[in-house]
């Protein structure tokens, strides 16, 4: 099993909370939840996420490791290490996965979801071909661990 990268660890977890939140608070309180987060973090300490504040953000983190085939193990210190530089990098691009730094162009990882993929995420990258850029935007929070996956299949 490869690991997932620090990178794609992040924009799960990003797109992972900003779903809990949604859900726990509803989707026209999200933006505003996520500013007050934001703003508690600008004045925190480094080792301090205020999203706990508001839900239970490991859950979020747990769901991310799940969507990779990789479950938190207390006992891996290499696996805890990179949890907590993914987590850091989320809390400094504000939770927004969009402002993470990719190392795959959205062509190269629908290219990659066309060869490798199964029947429904080889449709699911024609939807994306097809796409104007919010749509494609849609596609890429509606889906964040095959997009994470494929991005990864991309760089290979």
């Amino acid at each position: 099993m490869n690991r997932p990268t620090k990178k794609q660890i992040a924009a799960v977890f990003c797109f992972n909370l900003r779903r809990l939140i949604a859900s726990e608070y509803g989707a026209q309180a999200l933006e505003p939840t996520m500013r007050r987060i934001n703003r508690r973090n600008e004045v925190a300490t480094k080792e301090i996420c205020h999203s706990h504040d508001f839900v239970d953000s490991n859950v979020a983190m747990m769901d991310t490791l799940d969507s990779f085939d990789w479950p938190f193990d207390s006992r891996d210190a290499s696996q805890s290490i990179l949890v907590k530089e993914a987590w850091d990098l989320a809390k400094q691009v504000k939770f927004d996965a969009d402002l993470i730094p990719t190392d795959a162009s959205d062509q190269a990882v629908i290219d990659a979801m066309a060869r490798y993929g199964g029947k429904f995420v080889k449709m699911l990258s024609m939807a994306a071909s097809a796409a104007d850029p919010d749509n494609l935007r849609r596609i890429k929070i509606a889906f964040p661990e095959l997009w994470s996956k494929y991005s990864g299949m991309a760089l290979e």
